[in-house]
């Protein structure tokens, strides 16, 4: 008797969204069919705009078996607090069969974005020497130091300053 039932493996979900802070995302990779024997699938993360190691830890050929009781597998990807400002970055993760898996097929959902949402910030401070400056008007400059006085920016920021009254 030949077993021509094909298991379907694929993620829950094709994106997930974390905050740096918590520290890992779980990702969801689920089965569809019947297996009597443990069968497999690997698992790799790939670099967007945030990169392993400084955002998360890459996981390369991680292989995954499903037992006949397994209906999904739950897989936790460390994400790195960098204390930096910057604007979400994501990353991938992808789905593939292990050579000389039989009966185990691909769904749809074989590849899955992570966003990571930043959760840190900058304190930001202006000195322009003393307490308080009177300006007149045929001045025209007025030193203003801008300084970051606590956290750390992932790229440069502008300035807009506009005289009032």
């Amino acid at each position: 008797i030949q077993d021509d039932d094909v298991l379907q493996i694929e993620f829950s979900s094709s994106m997930e969204t974390v905050g740096e802070v918590v520290g890992s995302v779980t990702v969801e990779v689920v089965k569809a069919g019947e297996n009597e024997r443990p069968v497999g699938v690997v698992l790799s993360t790939l670099n967007g705009t945030a990169f392993a190691p400084g955002d998360f830890t890459a996981q390369e050929q991680l292989l995954l078996t499903f037992n006949a009781s397994d209906a999904s597998l739950s897989i936790a990807i460390a994400i790195a607090r960098d204390g930096l400002v910057e604007a979400e970055e994501a990353f991938g993760a992808v789905l593939s069969v292990p050579e000389g898996e039989g009966g185990v097929e691909l769904g749809t959902l074989r590849e899955a974005t992570v966003t990571i949402t930043d959760s840190d910030f900058v304190t930001v401070g202006f000195s322009v020497g003393s307490e308080s400056v009177n300006v007149s008007e045929g001045v025209g400059v007025l030193n203003v130091m801008v300084g970051v006085l606590s956290g750390r920016l992932a790229r440069g920021v502008s300035l807009g300053i506009a005289a009032v009254g």
